[in-house]
């Protein structure tokens, strides 16, 4: 659209249109772009699927691009395939029940279902931002491909006896939907624990207790006996958790046994 208007650059006139007259001038202009426009996005395409995106990001962080791009690129990227599934599920919702109305009728209701597209993402983000908040996430990470990520975290002890992680008959709902109920655990410093259960039995929930983004309903969460929704600034940086996520692409891939193995590796006190 934006190239289309070099088609009425001054020059010798070819044909006189309302918007103006469309000149020789203009139509080289015009291819010239065009033809710019196509190689640029067919190298992009052959460079990132031949290098791989997050070499890309890698080699953007090493010539000092902004951190705030570089993250918006990575989540862009990481995201896309989800921003295009929702949408083709909500037209395939409007396809089956649309049937019979005119054309100029369907496409008003597709244009409302790709604003409504745009706020179901903004939702989402919402969710991602949690999550990467109670992973204590704060910059790029730098990862070699065909290599797994091992590290122990600097994590100083608080001084005091008490358990590492203490819940205490934690009851938490979500509107009219009870999620915990009266879950009691002591977790000990040392002790490698787990939470298992199906998608949508409280694993994450219980998890957002632990660093205080959720306050339960009734009981209580101590870590290092404080209470994480009050004294997150004194914790600071302990309450994060890593889950990992065999689609996220800055991570390589791994087998269910090598996620596990790795985070075995995970230590601190």
């Amino acid at each position: 659209m934006v190239f289309s208007l070099t088609l009425f650059n001054p020059g010798r006139p070819i044909v006189n249109t309302p918007l103006g007259p469309i000149t020789h001038e203009g139509v080289r202009s015009f291819l010239l772009l065009l033809g710019k426009a196509f190689l640029s996005s067919g190298a992009t395409v052959v460079i990132v699927n031949s290098v791989g995106f997050s070499r890309i990001l890698a080699e953007m962080e090493a010539l000092k691009f902004s951190n705030i791009i570089t993250l918006t690129l990575a989540f862009t990227y990481r995201y896309l395939d989800v921003f295009i599934g929702e949408a083709m599920r909500m037209k395939r919702a409007l396809d089956s029940r649309a049937f019979g109305i005119g054309r100029l009728e369907y496409y008003r209701k597709l244009g409302a279902l790709i604003g409504e597209v745009f706020v179901r993402a903004y939702m989402r983000s919402e969710r991602v931002y949690w999550a990467m908040l109670s992973r204590g996430f704060g910059e790029f990470p730098k990862v070699d491909e065909g290599a797994i990520l091992y590290f122990a975290p600097y994590c100083p002890h608080l001084g005091g006896t008490a358990p590492m992680i203490e819940l205490r008959n934690v009851h938490f709902s979500y509107g009219g939907r009870e999620v915990l109920r009266g879950v009691s655990l002591k977790i000990e410093r040392g002790e490698v624990f787990g939470f298992l259960g199906p998608n949508g039995a409280g694993k994450s929930t219980l998890l957002f207790h632990l660093n205080g983004i959720l306050k339960p309903k009734r009981g209580e969460v101590l870590v290092e006996g404080l209470n994480p929704a009050k004294t997150r600034k004194k914790l600071g940086g302990r309450l994060a958790y890593q889950q990992f996520l065999r689609t996220w692409p800055l991570v390589p891939t791994t087998s269910a046994s090598g996620e596990k193995s790795s985070g075995s590796g995970f230590s601190g006190p």
